[in-house]
Parts: C-alpha cells; structure tokens; sequence
C-alpha cells in the first residue's frame, strides 16, 4: 500500500473516531467494519461505498457537531 493511500485512510479513522465521541457509535461500526474487514476488490470501490454509507449518515442526521462535519 502506498503511503498516499495510507494517508486516505487516516481521515476515514478520524472521521470514525469523531462519530463515536459525538454519539453515532452504530454508523462509526459500520464505517470501521467497511474500511478494516471487508477485502475490497479495489480501492475505488471501498471508497464508492465508504461515500455511500456516509451520505446515508448526512441524510438521515442532520444535526451533527462541528468536529464530525
């Protein structure tokens, strides 16, 4: 894995840490579940789905803290 890639990854883990300090403890799950234990067939198609899964998050809440926006 390239450092770039590595580097990617970093602000998907903040972002699930965020998400557990302010609450959201189920989609931080699924964010962490998706990004450390599914073998993903290529990185495009991890990220297509890690975007999904937070654009249903932004839908479905639509108050959330600053630190998680």
């Amino acid at each position: 894995m390239s450092s770039s890639a590595q580097i990617s990854y970093d602000c998907f883990d903040e972002l699930i840490a965020q998400l557990r300090a302010g609450g959201h403890a189920s989609t931080a799950d699924k964010l962490d579940f998706m990004l450390h234990r599914v073998a993903w067939t290529t990185s495009s198609e991890l990220l297509g789905e890690l975007d999904a899964e937070i654009l249903r998050f932004q839908q479905s809440t639509p108050f959330v803290s600053a630190a998680v926006q």
